[in-house]
Formats: structure tokens, C-alpha cells, sequence
């Protein structure tokens, strides 16, 4: 007989199968178990799929804290960080790993720990978390002890490539990670042979650039990128860069050439033995944090918990990861701007930890620097702050205050508008001349497209709003004439998870995208366009597509344009459905371009499709 209440908290994705048979073995020994999420986000169409056949219950972090109790911790969780860093007191390496460390270790900790806390009602006796780490699983047991529950962690683990070690302190044996373990060292190590030894700069065969014989520097900019993503920024200042006009490009990654002209130096395929060592001189001070933890912060207390074995333990884990992924390519770098002497070095703003440490050495060699803001949106966080380079080119007055706010001066921020951005323009002039371009879908003449833009679930959409949403959209297509429905999925969406939910709707196969598809020619070619708060929605605007924001709360959004005139809102499934009625008939196509006009004046400066050309203007006046 079951009827014992009993708890199966999941703390990180996990597989239908896997979570089938601990459902099965929580029942053959007599409990009756509740699938709860401890973190948003984390309860997809198929776990919710095996909890159905099985008869489960489910709750949602949502119904147990509520979207203000979600907010309130992450607010929390935020502060919490900042006591960290302050105790910490290390301005090199604070802006660094701000950002790691709050969203992905103490945020996740603080939210997994409320959740479970709300959860524990009289009647339940027993909890199971589910592919925990041991520093989580330690918080969460604390949690279940002041409730009187008893916790069981099957399949705990251990940091990844890590081991432990306890360090007795004022009588608290404090657990916290000291090594990357041997598959890193043995990782780190062969790199390092392949590297050492090589008499080249760039793909590992070319010799050493010199000066050329007037004596000039072998580049004169040399732009630093670390993702492929960033390709779109790069390419059409390259291609409006001035003739005359060297430039290089410093890789931690394999990239097309940009330009027959550019040549490209990959750091990952060159360190010098002296060099090396000179840097791990250098930072020994990262090697040496772990064992001083727990005397910076020996305690991290949170609603009664104390956090401080969590904090120390991710904390000294993610510093050393930092210091070997690092230090390898800073030094290649080092070694680069010393043989290649750019009179200007370019990137990305500074959330990247190679970024950051660039524009450092840059600025002690006399190097002048410009930072480029990343394409990604930006809100008001105070991980928009702080500024190594001597010039940031912005897209608007929007991110110009923001940066201002947060303590950059604004004789640094110059306006330009995001060079990835011009391509949205031409799209926009193809789509208002008569221009041709080439459409992603093949459409009947007087089909018309509604395109649904996607986002795994988390905090700001679970799986419940994603299906809402989507439900609108396929509502829509049933109730408006000659409208097809198409969903283009997130690069981090699970299809499976995605699959399952539209086949629930009823959703024909084929309304289902790639996910590598060119995206601002699916958005020309689309009638209206769906999201909740994807950055695609800002791109949709800057191409003159009709939007209509998924929003189901009455609060403020982070992201500005979810709540301009630039789009419409809708808060539930039915909404959906009219507003797509209201753009496709006509009725809102005039208030959209208006709300377009002032959304893109302030934050996007004039998205007239110069945005690179201004930015080769500002690296011009800097060389």
C-alpha cells in the first residue's frame, strides 16, 4: 500500500528514463512522490510527459514561491554576490566572474534552497533530490534538518574534474575544491607540448610578423574575438575599414577568414615555455586562493542558512577554472601584441575574462583600446560596469545611461549603433523598395506568416507560458484566413522537449524550423511576429516587422521593449490570437511604426544601416 508523502526535488535536467525508474522505485518501497522543480525551468515537456503515464503529481518553483518570490530571491542571491566580492576585495578578477558566479552557482543554491523550504508541508516525511552536486546537496540537507525531513541524494556528484579536500578552521571542517583534477592537468599539459616550442604567430605555420620596411607596425588594428557569434560584428567593419588600413584578428577559435586582407592569430596554438611560466608567476595568487577562502569568508549567512561552505567551495572552483582556460592564452597574447605592435586594439565589451585582461596589457604597452557593445540586449545590472578600455562604442542613449549609471564616465561612451545591426537595415529597405531576397520557407502567393520566436524555459517563461504561448499562436492560425504558423526554436532549445509540446497542440510536423536557418530572412519574410522576450524581438523592430510580446505580468519587463510602443502585449492564448488579428488586418500597423520610430531613436541611435561606418570613423580617429 503507498501513502507516504514523499518529495523528488530535480536540481538539473534530467532524462524521461532516469526519472521513470526512480518514480518506479520510490513506489515499490511504499512512498507516493511529488516531482517538484528546485530550480525554474526544469520541468519540460517530457518529464511532465513520464509524470502524466505515471499518475505523478507535479509542482511548478512558480506555484510554490510565485513570480514575486522568485524575483525576491534572485534579488537576494544578487546581493549575496556582491558581499562575496567585497570580501574577496580582488578589483582583477571581481567583474570577471561576477556574472558566473551569481546566475549559475549562488542564484541556483538560494533558489533551489526557498523552493524546497516552501515545499515542505507536515505531511510530507521524505525527500529525494535528483542529480545534485555534493555543495547543493549539503545546503539542501541543511534545509530538510530544520523541517525534521529526512533527505536521500541518489547519483550525487562531485565538481566536475575536481576532488576535495577538508581544511580544519576555527574548529568548522570546511570543504572546498583545490585542483582541476587529473583529466585537466593531462588536458592542460598536452596542449601545452603541442604549443611550446612553435616559431609562429597565427594558424601555427606562418612565421613571425615584423615591421614592414617603412618601419610601420605589421597591423594597425587588431580586433580580439572569442566567440563565433561575434563574426557579425567584425565583418562589416572589416569590409568598411579604410584601404591602407592593416588589420588583424586574434582568435580563441577556429574562424572563416573575414577578408583575403585579414590575417587571423589563433591563440590556441601558440604559448612560449618562458612566457608561460612568467604568467603563472604572476598569478600564483589565483592558484592560492582555495586554502584562504575560508578565512576572507567564513561565513555567508541567508535566511537562516549559512551559504559560506557553498560560496568558498564554487567559488575557489570557478577562479581555478578561470586561471588555466586564462593565463595559457594571455600569455599567447602578450606575446602576439609585442611582435605585431597594433596602434589600436578592438572587442567586445568586457564580460569576457581574456577581454578584460587585454585591454590591461594593451593599455600599459600605450595601446589604445575601444570595446564594442556586444549585440546581446543590455538592462540596468550592474553587470554593464566598470571600463578598461579607453573608448565604448554604444548602440544608443539607452545603453549610454546605463553604463553612465554604473560608474562609466561618458567621455568614454561614444553613440554609434551596433555594426550587426546594418544587415537589418538593407533587409528593411529590400522589404520597403521591392528589393528581392532570398525567403527561408516556400509560401503560397496570398500566405501569410506568422513566426513563433522561442526561449527555453527558466525564470521569465516556464513551460507552462511557453505552451500558452504557443497555443496563441496556433489558435490564431485556425481562427485568421490563409495564416501559417512557424516556430523557430532558441539555439539552446531541447527539440524533443519542443516536438512534444507542438505535437500536443496539434501542430503539424512541418511548423517546426531548424534551428540553423538564417534568421533576419525568416524575419523579413514574416507577417507578424511572436515572442516574449527574446532579443529577436529588438531585431524584428529594427527590420519593420509587426511584433506581439507574450506577456502575462502586470511588472515592469527587464528588457525595455517588451513594455514600448514598439509592439503589442498579450497575456494569454487569446490575446494572441486578436492582436495577430489586429496586425494582419491592418488596424495596428500604424501605432507599431510610430512606437518603432521612438523605440529605435533612443536605443538603437539611427539603425540606418551606418552603424559599422561610424565605428571604422572612431577606430580611425584612434590610430
Amino acid at each position: 500500500m503507498i501513502s507516504a508523502p514523499s518529495l523528488l526535488g530535480l536540481t538539473s535536467h534530467i532524462t524521461p528514463v532516469a526519472l521513470g525508474r526512480e518514480i518506479d522505485r520510490q513506489r515499490r518501497i511504499g512512498r507516493e512522490p511529488t516531482v517538484m522543480e528546485l530550480l525554474p525551468g526544469l520541468l519540460g515537456a517530457s518529464v511532465l510527459k513520464v509524470c502524466r503515464e505515471r499518475g505523478v503529481a507535479v509542482t511548478t518553483s512558480e506555484a510554490v514561491l510565485g513570480r514575486e518570490g522568485i524575483r525576491r530571491v534572485d534579488a537576494e542571491s544578487k546581493e549575496l554576490t556582491d558581499r562575496v566580492f567585497e570580501a574577496l576585495d580582488r578589483d582583477d578578477i571581481t567583474r570577471v566572474i561576477w556574472h558566473l558566479f551569481y546566475w549559475y552557482r549562488l542564484r541556483r543554491a538560494c533558489l533551489g534552497a526557498a523552493i524546497l523550504e516552501n515545499a515542505l508541508t507536515e505531511s510530507v516525511y521524505n525527500a529525494t533530490i535528483l542529480s545534485g552536486d555534493e555543495l547543493l546537496v549539503d545546503v539542501l540537507d541543511e534545509v530538510c534538518r530544520r523541517k525534521g525531513v529526512r533527505l536521500t541524494a541518489p547519483g550525487t556528484v562531485p565538481f566536475t574534474f575536481t576532488r576535495r579536500l577538508r581544511t580544519s578552521v576555527v574548529g568548522v571542517r570546511t570543504r572546498i575544491p583545490l585542483n582541476e583534477g587529473l583529466a585537466r592537468r593531462l588536458k592542460l599539459a598536452l596542449s601545452l607540448l603541442r604549443c611550446v616550442g612553435k616559431k609562429f604567430v597565427g594558424a601555427g605555420l606562418c612565421p613571425r610578423p615584423r615591421a614592414t620596411a617603412e618601419g610601420r607596425p605589421y597591423v594597425d588594428c587588431l580586433i580580439l574575438t572569442t566567440l563565433p557569434s561575434e563574426r557579425v560584428t567584425w565583418q562589416p567593419l572589416v569590409e568598411g575599414m579604410s584601404e591602407g588600413v592593416r588589420v588583424g584578428l586574434a582568435t580563441t577559435h577556429r574562424v572563416r577568414p573575414l577578408s583575403p586582407a585579414v590575417r587571423s592569430y589563433d591563440l590556441d596554438t601558440w604559448v612560449r615555455l618562458k612566457r608561460l611560466g612568467e604568467w603563472i608567476g604572476n598569478f600564483h595568487s589565483y592558484w592560492r586562493i582555495g586554502p584562504e577562502l575560508p578565512r576572507i569568508l567564513p561565513r555567508l549567512p541567508w535566511r537562516g542558512l549559512d551559504l559560506g561552505e557553498y560560496a568558498r567551495g564554487w567559488l575557489a572552483s570557478v577562479i581555478r577554472q578561470l586561471f588555466w582556460r586564462l593565463i595559457p592564452r594571455a600569455a599567447a597574447l602578450e606575446e602576439l601584441l609585442e611582435a605585431v605592435k597594433p596602434r589600436v586594439l578592438v572587442s567586445l565589451t568586457e564580460r569576457n575574462a581574456l577581454v578584460n585582461l587585454a585591454f590591461r596589457m594593451a593599455d600599459a604597452r600605450g595601446i589604445p583600446t575601444l570595446a564594442v557593445e556586444s549585440h546581446d540586449m543590455i538592462w540596468d545590472s550592474p553587470l554593464f560596469c566598470g571600463l578598461a578600455a579607453d573608448k565604448l562604442a554604444v548602440s544608443g542613449a539607452y545603453s549610454e545611461n546605463i553604463y553612465a549609471k554604473n560608474g562609466v564616465p561618458r567621455g568614454k561612451l561614444v553613440i554609434t549603433g551596433q555594426p550587426s545591426f546594418d544587415r537589418l537595415a538593407r533587409y528593411r529597405e529590400g522589404a520597403t523598395y521591392g528589393a528581392t531576397y532570398k525567403e527561408p520557407v516556400k509560401r503560397a502567393t496570398d500566405e501569410r506568416l506568422l513566426v513563433v520566436i522561442t526561449q527555453p524555459p527558466d525564470v521569465a517563461l516556464t513551460e507552462e507560458t511557453r505552451r500558452e504561448m504557443l497555443r496563441g499562436a496556433f489558435l490564431a492560425g485556425t481562427q485568421i484566413p490563409r495564416l501559417r504558423v512557424l516556430v523557430k526554436p532558441h539555439p539552446r532549445d531541447d527539440l524533443g522537449d519542443l516536438r512534444l509540446v507542438l505535437e500536443e497542440l496539434g501542430a503539424p510536423r512541418e511548423a517546426l524550423l531548424p534551428k540553423k536557418l538564417d534568421l533576419y530572412e525568416l524575419l523579413a519574410s514574416a507577417d507578424v511576429i511572436l515572442t516574449a522576450f527574446s532579443t529577436v524581438g529588438v531585431e524584428a523592430i529594427m527590420l519593420g516587422r509587426p511584433v506581439v510580446v507574450f506577456k502575462n505580468d502586470e511588472r515592469p519587463a527587464i528588457l525595455p521593449y517588451v513594455d514600448s510602443e514598439a509592439v503589442l502585449r498579450a497575456a494569454d492564448a487569446r490575446e494572441i490570437a486578436q492582436q495577430a488579428k489586429r496586425v494582419l488586418e491592418g488596424e495596428a500597423l500604424g501605432q507599431l511604426a510610430r512606437g518603432r520610430e521612438e523605440y529605435i531613436a533612443h536605443h538603437e541611435c539611427a539603425a540606418d544601416g551606418g552603424s559599422a561606418a561610424r565605428v571604422v570613423r572612431l577606430i580611425l580617429d584612434m590610430l
